[in-house]
């Protein structure tokens, strides 16, 4: 809208004029029309174009508001030495002609090869499928300095040219990874990451033999990775990236994985419940040699308690051992004589010499081993 111009006198047409140096240049011409201005109800603009005498359109042109017009030749154009271009109001037009913008193409012959059909085919379908936002138009590969953004092609000496390397990161590219890549048999380095890719990688893609780096990380596919593109990654042919896919198996199919899931699965519950056993096994083993200590310490009191409160009298002495009938031994301090008591028990009783009072504290001593050791 800014670049629109009209005729310095209205009473003249709006006119360009090119001198042309050969006369078999051909050229395609493209014109943009708007009208910039709120016009009157008493107001038209009305005007017809001519390109070197022929007539554009038969019917006048009339610009709507803030609306843009593109009228462009259908074939290409020459002329001998000028190419002019006129733009002229009608009769009954109460204002002048405008031109918004104006595009000139020639045509030129390249003496390097196209880009192989298939690829072209290919790029085109992927373009459409994915609706790349790119500035994709005419070959893909030529001119060289005017390649499509995002591929590289094969050296330009080639007798065919051919897509090796494209770079599709972060193009916002959805559903699955189309069947159009396997087309470009020429791919070397193929990067589709960080987009929102779904499905399962594709098997074709392990049959483009010329593929050195594929990178699919950060998309969301799914199953499992061909053996082909595994195997390819391990004997170090291709750099193969796919982070950032977690549901994708990476290793081998997804049944070994899921097997693997579960080994890990089963170890990891066998440890803990293992150690739960053992640490149950030492809880009760513990609480039976704390009870059993008790009980032993119990028996041991009443052991103390029955000698301590066991008196005899020394009729009772005289008639347990018989008259002191059969001694076993003698000690420090007396001898020591076999009795039996109304059970039949075998008891041992021991007379004390009246030497002094050490004696008999060792007496009680001995005594209560004693007890120990025959009970």
């Amino acid at each position: 809208m800014a670049t629109a111009v009209t005729p310095a006198d209205e009473r003249y047409p709006l006119e360009f004029h090119w001198n042309l140096d050969n006369s078999t240049r051909q050229f395609y011409v493209y014109m943009h029309f708007a009208e910039v201005e709120e016009l009157q109800s008493n107001q038209l603009r009305e005007f017809y174009v001519s390109l070197n005498g022929w007539f554009w359109s038969p019917e006048p042109i009339v610009p709507g508001r803030l609306v843009p017009h593109t009228g462009f030749s259908t074939h290409s154009i020459s002329a001998s030495s000028e190419l002019s271009l006129s733009i002229y109001k009608t009769h009954r037009s109460t204002l002048p002609p405008i031109l918004n913008a104006l595009e000139i193409y020639e045509i030129k012959q390249l003496f390097q090869s196209s880009t192989v059909q298939s690829n072209v085919d290919a790029i085109k379908k992927i373009k459409m499928v994915y609706k790349v936002k790119k500035n994709w138009q005419g070959d893909p590969c030529l001119p060289i300095e005017f390649s499509w953004d995002g591929l590289s092609c094969s050296d330009s000496n080639s007798i065919s040219l051919s897509i090796i390397s494209l770079n599709l990161s972060w193009s916002k590219l959805t559903g699955e990874i189309d069947s159009s890549f396997s087309s470009l048999t020429s791919l070397k380095y193929l990067d589709l990451s960080y987009n929102s890719l779904t499905g399962k990688v594709p098997n074709f893609l392990s049959k483009l033999s010329s593929l050195k780096a594929l990178n699919l990380s950060g998309n969301n596919l799914t199953g499992s990775v061909p053996l082909s593109l595994l195997e390819k990654s391990r004997n170090g042919s291709l750099s193969l990236r796919l982070d950032g896919n977690p549901h994708l198996c990476k290793k081998n199919s997804c049944e070994d994985e899921e097997e693997e899931g579960k080994e890990k699965t089963k170890n990891n519950v066998i440890v803990p419940v293992v150690a739960s056993i053992i640490s149950i096994l030492v809880l009760l083993l513990g609480e039976v040699a704390a009870l059993w200590i008790f009980k032993r310490r119990q028996q041991y009191d009443g052991m103390k308690l029955d000698s301590m409160n066991c008196h005899v009298s020394y009729s009772e002495v005289d008639r347990i051992t018989d008259n002191f009938k059969k001694m076993l031994g003698r000690g420090a301090s007396g001898k020591v004589y076999l009795g039996h008591l109304s059970d039949g028990t075998e008891v041992a009783v021991k007379m004390l010499t009246p030497s002094s009072v050490l004696v008999f504290k060792q007496f009680k001593t001995e005594a209560s081993f004693s007890t120990l050791a025959f009970k």
